[in-house]
C-alpha cells in the first residue's frame, strides 16, 4: 500500500511528508489491500550474503527497454523471486509497478542470462530503492550464488606491502 493510501502511488496528490527527508518516499504493492491479508508467500525465502550484483532493466508495456540497465544487490532469493536494493539509481523513476528483466549472467549456475518478472512491491526512499521480483517461471531450485568480489578477502603479497 502506498503511502497515500492507494495501492500504488499517485504523483498527483501529496503524500504528506512535506518537503523534509523523507518527502521523496514512495511504495505499492501489487496486491489490493483485501488481497494483502489472505496471500501467502509460496515459496520460502532464502537470506543472501554478500554476493555479485545483477544486472535489472525496467521494461516498458511493449517489452522494450525502459531504462538503461542497473545493478542491483540480491538481498534474498527463493524459487519464485527475488528481494533487491539499488542504491544508485538517478535516472530510475519507478512510478508504477513493471516488467523487468534480470541479468543473472555473474551467477552462472542459473543456467541462463536472463530471467525476466515483474516488480511485486517496491520502497523508493530517494537513494535506496528496495523492490520484490516475481519470475514468470519459478526456478526449480536455488541455484549457489558467487560471492562478491568487493567481499572476498584476499591475502595481500609482503612485496607489495608498505614498510611503515
Amino acid at each position: 500500500m502506498s503511502i497515500s493510501g492507494g495501492y500504488l502511488p499517485d504523483q498527483s496528490q501529496s503524500s504528506g511528508l512535506g518537503s523534509g527527508p523523507l518527502a521523496d518516499f514512495a511504495a505499492a504493492t501489487s496486491l489490493e489491500p483485501q488481497q494483502q491479508q489472505r496471500v501467502r508467500r509460496l515459496h520460502a525465502r532464502a537470506p543472501v550474503e554478500s554476493c555479485r550484483p545483477i544486472g535489472v532493466q525496467l521494461l516498458n508495456d511493449d517489452g522494450a527497454p525502459a531504462c538503461a540497465w542497473v545493478l542491483a544487490d540480491i538481498l534474498d532469493i527463493s524459487n519464485g523471486g527475488f528481494c533487491l536494493l539499488i542504491t544508485e539509481h538517478p535516472e530510475l523513476a519507478i512510478t508504477t509497478l513493471m516488467r523487468l528483466r534480470l541479468d543473472v549472467r555473474p551467477h552462472p549456475s542459473f543456467g541462463v542470462d536472463l530471467l525476466h518478472g515483474e516488480l511485486r512491491w517496491f520502497v523508493n526512499s530517494g537513494f535506496v530503492l528496495s523492490f520484490g521480483v516475481g519470475l514468470d517461471a519459478p526456478l526449480a531450485a536455488i541455484p549457489p550464488l558467487l560471492p562478491c568480489r568487493r567481499a572476498s578477502r584476499r591475502e595481500l603479497d609482503p612485496a607489495e606491502q608498505l614498510l611503515g
